[in-house]
């Protein structure tokens, strides 16, 4: 299932090379690809946003840690995207690299 959020941003972000993407992956493999680097992109932008300081890092950190254990529910769009991925089919194996 296509996120709409997670499509945004990574075509947004990558241009053309999000064309070869969608041409290369069957469409379930590029949906998860778009969830995990939304997610990625949108977590490495906050954590790197100019005046953030390292309390903010850390708490938002810790609970994306709450969020991919499972242990909280997910409030933003980038965490419903990686919830969304771990709880797919290949969710185990994947919450270890997230």
């Amino acid at each position: 299932m296509i996120d709409p959020w997670a499509r945004s941003l990574t075509s947004e972000r990558n241009g053309l090379a999000w064309w070869g993407l969608w041409f290369a992956l069957p469409s379930r493999g590029l949906a998860t690809f778009e969830r995990l680097y939304a997610y990625f992109r949108w977590a490495d932008d906050i954590v790197d946003a100019p005046g953030r300081s390292q309390a903010d890092v850390r708490a938002f950190v810790g609970r994306q840690s709450l969020v991919v254990a499972g242990q909280t529910s997910p409030e933003t769009e980038g965490e419903r995207a990686v919830v969304a991925v771990l709880k797919g089919q290949q969710g185990d194996r994947l919450r270890a690299v997230v």
